[in-house]
């Protein structure tokens, strides 16, 4: 391992420790992991390369696992659905529906990029149909379309 992989692994590692996730904006520069500054370290820019290559490149276990023990995240699309998911839970638990509310709660948009993933991408996670369906999520989109998938 070459000392630049050593340094930007220290500042991962603290920023892992300092906000609870790896998932460090790409624009971040810092000289502690913790603190943005112009002057320092892109530590952003390089969770994003690592991410990219690491992902495309498994068989580089040394370095990968080193990277594991930090907290990368690979899939960022996971992330976001678990923390949309947690979102809905809690939804649901006081609205008792998965409607947008009056202030335009994000939550619409995360429905309805689910209910189209589910709709025309034949690889959705069954796991995520079973979390949502447990709200008794409407999969029906309004606007048909030729190429919907049926299940």
């Amino acid at each position: 391992m070459n000392a630049s992989f050593n340094v930007y692994y220290q500042l991962a590692k603290n920023y892992c420790d300092h906000y609870g996730i790896l998932n460090v904006p790409r624009n971040f520069k810092t000289f502690d992991g913790i603190t943005y500054d112009e002057n320092g370290y892109a530590l952003g820019l390089w969770v994003f390369n690592q991410r990219l290559y690491y992902k495309n490149h498994p068989e580089k276990v040394e370095r990968r696992k080193l990277l594991d023990e930090v907290g990368m995240i690979y899939n960022l699309r996971e992330i976001n659905f678990d923390r949309m998911y947690l979102l809905a839970c809690n939804y649901f638990a006081y609205y008792g529906n998965l409607h947008e509310d009056e202030n335009g709660l994000p939550l619409g948009h995360f429905i309805t990029n689910q209910r189209y993933s589910y709709n025309y991408d034949p690889n959705y996670p069954k796991e995520r149909i079973e979390k949502l369906d447990k709200f008794n999520m409407n999969w029906n989109i309004r606007k048909q379309k030729n190429n919907k998938i049926t299940r």
